[in-house]
C-alpha cells in the first residue's frame, strides 16, 4: 500500500489490520524477554503471584523502564518501513507498554481506564495515527472496543477540563494526584456497531486518533500486554477536523523525529 494511499484510508476513518511482520515479531519478542529480565516470574503469572499493590508498583517501574529503552526505537522504525511508510516524514511519541489485569476494572480508582473516549480528548494530535501491537494473541475477552459510526461525529464530553501542561506537573498519567482529569463520553454511546479487534501476536492494528473507544474488562485468567505508539505526519491534511476536542495544550512538545 503507497503511503498516500494509507493515509487516505486512515483519514477517512478505516481501520487497518495487518499480519505480524518480522519488525513487529522481534518487537514483541524483544519485549517479552525485557519482561522477563526484570521478575524471575514468567511476565504472564506476575498477577497470580504478587499482590495488588506489589504488581502495580511493579508496572508503574516496568512500563517506564520500557518507554526508555532506546533500542526499541529502531523497531519502531522498521515497522513503519515494512508497511512502506518512510519514518522520516513522521514525528513520533515513544513506545507504550499497556498492561492490564483481570481484576483492574472492578478497582473504582481504575475506571478511568475504561473510559470511552478519543486519544484527541487528552491534547493529541487530530491527525494522529496509533499503532496498536498485542505481545500474545488478543480476543474478545481481553481486548477493547472501537466505534466507528462515532469518526469523526461530535460527541459530548469534558475534555475542556483537561490540560496537558497541568497533567505533567501534577506527575503525568501514573501519578496518583485526585485533581487528574480523565475526559471520558458524557452522553449514552449506541453500541449496535462496535469492532472489537481479534489479533495474533505481532499483528498490528492501526486507526485514527479520532475514533472513539475504550479498553475492555480483562475476562481471561493472565494480564493483557500489548505494545502501542503513535506517529503523525510532518504535513497536516486538510481532510482532518477537530471535531470536540476542548482540551488544552499539545501532546506534540513530546514527540520525536526518526531522523
Amino acid at each position: 500500500m503507497f503511503e498516500s494511499q494509507f493515509f487516505e484510508k486512515i483519514f477517512q476513518g478505516k481501520i487497518l489490520t495487518f499480519p505480524k511482520t518480522s519488525s513487529s515479531i522481534k518487537l514483541v519478542n524483544e519485549t517479552i524477554q525485557f519482561l522477563n529480565k526484570k521478575e524471575k516470574i514468567n511476565y504472564l503469572n506476575w498477577e497470580n503471584n504478587l499482590s495488588k499493590n506489589d504488581f502495580y508498583n511493579l508496572s508503574l517501574k516496568i512500563k517506564k523502564l520500557f518507554s526508555e529503552y532506546k533500542y526499541l526505537y529502531n523497531l519502531l522504525n522498521s515497522i513503519l518501513n515494512d508497511l512502506k511508510l518512510n519514518s522520516k516524514n513522521f514525528f513520533f511519541d515513544k513506545p507504550r507498554l499497556r498492561i492490564i489485569p483481570t481484576y483492574l476494572h472492578k478497582i473504582k480508582e481504575a475506571k478511568p481506564a475504561f473510559a470511552i473516549h478519543r486519544d484527541t480528548w487528552y491534547a493529541n494530535p487530530e491527525h494522529q495515527i496509533n499503532f496498536w501491537i498485542p505481545i500474545h494473541d488478543i480476543n474478545t475477552k481481553n481486548s477493547f472496543t472501537i466505534y466507528p459510526d462515532y469518526f469523526q461525529k461530535p460527541v459530548l464530553n469534558n475534555s475542556i477540563e483537561f490540560d496537558y501542561q497541568i497533567l505533567n506537573l501534577q506527575g503525568g498519567f501514573a501519578s496518583k494526584s485526585h485533581e487528574r482529569i480523565f475526559p471520558d463520553a458524557k452522553e449514552k454511546i449506541i453500541k449496535t456497531n462496535q469492532l472489537i479487534p481479534i489479533l495474533k501476536k505481532g499483528d498490528i492494528l492501526v486507526f485514527s486518533s479520532q475514533h472513539l473507544h475504550a479498553t475492555n474488562p480483562n475476562l481471561t485468567k493472565f494480564s493483557r500486554f500489548s505494545i502501542d505508539f503513535r506517529i503523525y505526519f510532518k504535513k497536516e491534511f486538510d481532510i482532518i477536523k477537530n471535531v470536540d476536542n476542548d482540551s488544552k495544550g499539545s501532546i506534540k512538545v513530546d514527540y520525536k523525529n526518526f531522523e
